[in-house]
């Protein structure tokens, strides 16, 4: 009985720590607070969500502390088509094309918005 009740608490314990190991992975890339900032931008479209956001994107682009240490993919094509959106044509273009530079894969999508952008 007792040697039952012992083989029964190291199959629990095996078990727990085999699915605490489970939650501590980190992801790829750190997104930071995007999602919410992105939704109160396209539902409100105010000056001060539009501030938020860009300064979201910025955040994302200077600081990211994922397992890959760099850019999530298409944050930087986002981020450049605001600012040509937003007046900043040249430094919106130049964001754009770093998207190319970091995601080769990423070329013939990143061309046709910059043959968009140049009409």
């Amino acid at each position: 009985m007792q040697r039952r009740k012992i083989g029964l608490l190291m199959s629990t314990l095996f078990v727990l720590v085999l699915f605490s190991s489970c939650a501590t992975q980190s992801s790829l890339y750190s997104w930071g607070n995007y999602s919410n900032d992105v939704y109160s931008y396209y539902k409100e479209q105010t000056p001060a969500s539009l501030e938020k956001l860009t300064k979201t994107y910025e955040d994302l682009l200077d600081h990211q502390s994922g397992t890959r240490g760099v850019t999530p993919p298409g944050a930087y094509v986002e981020y450049g088509y605001l600012l040509c959106l937003q007046g900043q044509k040249e430094k919106g273009i130049d964001m754009i094309t770093r998207e190319k530079e970091l995601y080769p894969e990423s070329a013939i999508f990143v061309d046709r918005i910059l043959a968009s952008l140049n009409k």
